[in-house]
């Protein structure tokens, strides 16, 4: 024996280093659930983005098939990119507030970020979505189908932070990015 590691376990020590550094410096999307009750859930799963896109690149295509959307499916993506492309460079600041006795729905832009806020007596909906990367996912979007690989696209533009916060009386989902 030469003192030497073989081969294989030189390969696959470098291999772990090289996902668990990809895992630190790309970052982690961090999914939180919750249950409020007596002894309910209170789940929180890690998933680090740089492993994430890599095993999405190594799957094949079909493996996260593209949905179809329903013909009278009301999205225009031209139009969706003006308003991309307007919303770049708007002011920041609340640009939509609807209130209702029962509900609420404001657009607020914030840096290159657009805040959404969906609220009822029932539940409410925070997200933060990236203009630069909403910008690129329509840029891509062939205008019919839905690709889950699409989501990276815009999660990859995305700072740290609150993603999405959804709550109600029965249970509270957060998504940040660290």
């Amino acid at each position: 024996m030469s003192g030497r590691p073989p081969t294989l376990t030189v390969v696959v020590t470098a291999a772990t280093a090289a996902l668990v550094a990809a895992a630190f410096l790309t970052g982690w999307m961090v999914v939180e659930v919750e249950t409020p009750e007596p002894g309910g859930i209170h789940l929180t799963v890690p998933v680090p983005l740089g492993l994430l896109q890599a095993a999405l690149a190594l799957l094949p295509r079909d493996a996260f098939p593209r949905q179809e959307l329903p013909e009278d499916f009301p999205l225009d993506r031209e139009g969706l990119l003006a308003i991309v492309e307007a919303l770049t460079t708007a002011p920041a600041g609340s640009h939509l507030d609807v209130e209702t006795p029962d509900s609420g729905v404001s657009l607020t832009l914030s840096g290159a970020e657009l805040v959404v806020a969906v609220r009822d007596h029932e539940a409410h909906v925070d997200l933060r979505v990236p203009l630069d990367g909403l910008k690129d996912a329509l840029e891509e979007w062939d205008g019919r189908t839905l690709d889950p690989r699409t989501l990276l696209t815009v999660l990859a533009s995305s700072g740290h932070g609150p993603l999405l916060r959804v709550g109600s009386r029965d249970a509270r989902v957060r998504i940040d990015l660290r």
